[in-house]
């Protein structure tokens, strides 16, 4: 922390340095695009096509501008420029280059580490000094990146392949052809299905028999079974036909992300992938339904009156379920050593693994009590009835 302090002090004394009036000089002749060359090569821009040919109309920010004479040949070019440094001297030289060619954009004061811009701002990101020298690289980059707009100029793309599937070229066709085509069952992850049509066919897949499961959200009434992942933010969408195909991609089933929006899926039936993903569905499944509070009894009632249970009674349960409980731990000990005997001492190192099957025994065990305690009561009841004879 204290050389990156040291470094940005430098940067500033060195930035005051150079706006002096000779280094107006050189930035006017650049902004002029009198000499429009890059690095300390002086390469020019024909030989090291660093900017596209046609920028016109296009976001564009530069990172450690200086006195932003790149940003001037953007400007110059019909692109819309915000230019950021961390020098007041040096955007004070820019100002005076602005005001002698009449060439004006915004002019902003902050680090290339943290910019105080909106995300996904800008089609072209640019940095020839500054922020490469004296920023860290993995904040800066990490920064461009953050305000980059991917997919600026929307090029038409029609995929080749099937089993390329990318929105809004190929996307509602090929996932509609993918659900049509389930016959036995469809295991899905998805933030949120609202899309009418595909909504429609999978009621239609239910329908045929067609078991469907859903980690995620469905808009409307659903007739298969849904389930959130409690505290796991869902990115993913995939969705699993028949466990021999997969569709892995980043189209929810969603009318924006099928028609509107650029999101890309790939249609997979390598075995063992499928599998791997089967396999983690059905972990997910489990640990989404072990996460269900269970649902709370309701007192029995005899002739409109509820039956007490004394506290002798209770003590007397307690002592039954520990006892009915030491052969179950027993079991699943066994059947833990099995497991792990089977997939190797590396699953004992993994939490996920750990953290799912603590869920399911807990799960198994209040099935078990709920059934005790409910068959207890029924007696209860009966032997109370019994009496009122």
């Amino acid at each position: 922390m204290k050389r990156q302090e040291s470094l940005r002090i430098r940067a500033r004394e060195v930035g005051s340095a150079l706006a002096e009036s000779a280094w107006f000089a050189y930035a006017a002749i650049l902004a002029l695009e009198l000499k429009r060359v890059w690095g300390i090569w002086n390469i020019p821009q024909s030989q090291l096509p660093v900017l596209p040919e046609n920028i016109s109309g296009l976001d564009a920010v530069e990172l450690g501008c200086g006195t932003a004479y790149v940003s001037a040949w953007l400007a110059r070019g019909g692109a819309r420029v915000v230019a950021v440094d961390l020098t007041r001297a040096q955007l004070d030289t820019a100002r005076r280059c602005q005001e002698t060619f009449d060439l004006h954009f915004p002019l902003i004061e902050a680090n290339g580490e943290c910019v105080p811009l909106a995300d996904a701002s800008f089609d072209l990101v640019v940095s020839e000094y500054g922020a490469s020298l004296w920023c860290d690289p993995e904040l800066w980059v990490r920064e461009a990146a953050r305000l980059f707009r991917a997919d600026c100029t929307r090029s038409k793309y029609t995929p080749k392949a099937d089993t390329f599937v990318v929105s809004p070229g190929n996307a509602r066709k090929a996932l509609e052809a993918f659900l049509k085509g389930a016959k036995t069952q469809l295991l899905i992850y998805d933030p949120k299905i609202s899309d009418k049509g595909m909504l429609r066919i999978l009621h239609e897949r239910a329908k045929a028999g067609v078991e469907i499961k859903i980690i995620g959200s469905v808009g409307g009434r659903a007739q298969f079974n849904v389930q959130k992942l409690a505290g796991t933010r869902l990115h993913t969408r995939t969705i699993i036909r028949d466990r021999r195909r997969a569709f892995v991609g980043s189209q929810s089933l969603r009318a924006e992300e099928l028609d509107s929006r650029r999101e890309l899926g790939l249609i997979v039936q390598d075995a063992r992938v499928v599998k791997t993903l089967v396999g983690t569905f059905e972990s997910d499944w489990v640990t989404a339904d072990a996460g269900k509070p269970p649902a709370v009894p309701k007192a029995p009632e005899v002739e409109g009156e509820p039956v007490a249970v004394s506290v002798k009674d209770a003590e007397k349960a307690v002592q039954v379920f520990t006892k009915e409980l030491n052969p179950i731990a027993t079991s699943v000990k066994q059947a833990v050593r099995k497991a792990v005997a089977k997939a190797g001492e590396d699953v004992l190192n993994d939490d996920d693994i750990k953290d799912t099957m603590k869920k399911v025994v807990k799960s198994a065990v209040k099935e078990a009590v709920k059934e005790a305690v409910k068959d207890a009561k029924e007696a209860q009841v009966a032997r109370a009835s019994r009496r009122r004879r």
